[in-house]
């Protein structure tokens, strides 16, 4: 159960991060059981979920990247369904505009 457990966290916070279920009896959610301590060894040996990794691009790339698109007489930009999700529209036009 400790596994499951992380597992659900972990599949909640990482990738693309969304909501989870792990059904559990109501005595363990209560935190009462027949044996206590089975309750407290099971809540025990749960371990905190790390952070995701945070992505970054290689800054020299980046920079390439960029002074490629300052250059640019007519450059395209495809936005993805995701920065409608993030609500970065504000971000993506000025990108656009500079």
């Amino acid at each position: 159960m400790p596994k499951l457990i992380s597992e659900a966290y972990r599949a909640a916070f990482y990738g693309r991060p969304g909501p989870t279920f792990v059904d559990l009896p109501a005595d363990l959610i209560q935190g009462h059981s027949e044996n206590d301590s089975d309750v407290q060894e099971i809540l025990d040996k749960i371990q905190e979920v790390q952070s995701p990794p945070k992505s970054a691009g290689d800054p020299d790339r980046i920079h390439q990247a960029a002074i490629l698109l300052k250059g640019a007489k007519r450059p395209l930009v495809i936005v993805g369904k995701g920065a409608c999700y993030a609500r970065s529209e504000n971000v993506v036009g000025e990108f656009i505009e500079r």
